[in-house]
């Protein structure tokens, strides 16, 4: 296979150029040529010169692993550590560290109706999914949701799951809450 290493730009994908001013809100697409082998002749005879194609491109699959859906993963700026005090007025500011510190990644989880962030190791991610490794155990409900609702949601508070009556539509976990 033989790929090209620049953006292709939504707008002239219907053209094939390939444009200098790829917005970066929108998808990229990477022109990509892939050799077919062992079809039918009739397949073959089908195509021509010029045409184009959608294909699913599997980078890794896992059977059998604990995953959550995106929503759930929030990313925590690390705290600070016990004793670490605000300057006083008027003294020499802290010298400000080279390294950034890292964020903490995890999920709220339910436990007892009350919400508690727990630390986690992630693996591969689907369009929708993320795999865990670390730090949840299996059939823990986890809170899911829009970002709003995670800027003010603490350890400790108090939260009641909602639920969907069967035939309400969507899918189980876009409620608010699911199990892993």
């Amino acid at each position: 296979t033989q790929k090209n290493p620049l953006a292709v730009g939504k707008s002239d994908t219907q053209t094939g150029g390939i444009s200098n001013r790829v917005n970066v809100q929108e998808a990229k697409e990477f022109k990509v040529i892939i050799e077919m082998r062992n079809m039918p002749d009739e397949v073959r005879n089908a195509l021509k010169p010029g045409m184009t194609a959608d294909a699913t491109i599997v980078t890794k699959v896992k059977q059998n692993v604990l995953a959550v859906p995106l929503t759930a993963i929030i990313e925590k700026a690390p705290t600070p550590p016990a004793g670490a005090s605000s300057p006083v007025p008027g003294s020499a500011p802290a010298p400000t560290p080279v390294d950034h510190p890292k964020t903490t990644k995890g999920v709220y989880i339910l436990e007892n109706n009350k919400v508690k962030f727990v630390e986690v190791t992630t693996g591969i991610a689907s369009e929708t999914d993320i795999e865990i490794t670390n730090g949840l155990a299996p059939n823990t409900t986890v809170i899911t949701g829009p970002t709003r609702v995670f800027r003010n949601l603490k350890d400790g508070t108090v939260v009641k799951p909602q639920t969907r009556k069967p035939g309400a539509g969507g899918n189980a976990n876009s409620n608010g809450g699911g199990r892993v």
